[in-house]
């Protein structure tokens, strides 16, 4: 069976305005959720905190310089003591993750404000 020329070119336009919307599709699905990847990090990021603090305290028992140690270079909030630490970041929808050195890893509603915890007292 032989395929006339019109036949072919309107499969080829099909092909095309397939792989376009694909790509239109593709893009939008990128843009849209760049929130999400970006909050992701930021999670991944403080459970890193959390466990490098961790290993800072072992090492020298206080906490006291783990936030200069452990999150240099990042735009991260955090505050330690002799005995604590807090670190926090901001997520797209307003929250804060938080971690500090109760173990405590999750959303909070509002900044720790210079605490060395997440939970307000």
């Amino acid at each position: 069976m032989r395929i006339s020329r019109g036949t072919g070119v309107l499969v080829l336009v099909v092909i095309t305005v397939a792989i376009g919307v694909l790509v239109v599709g593709a893009s939008w699905f990128f843009v849209s959720h760049k929130d999400l990847f970006s909050d992701q990090k930021k999670r991944s990021e403080i459970q890193r905190i959390y466990a490098s603090a961790r290993v800072y305290h072992q090492r020298l028992d206080f906490y006291d310089g783990a936030c200069a140690d452990v999150v240099a270079g990042l735009d991260y909030d955090c505050n330690d003591s002799s005995g604590s630490f807090a670190s926090e970041v901001l997520l797209s929808n307003g929250s804060y993750y938080c971690t500090d050195s109760t173990g405590f890893i999750g959303e909070i509603a509002s900044s720790i404000q210079g605490m060395t915890s997440c939970e307000k007292e």
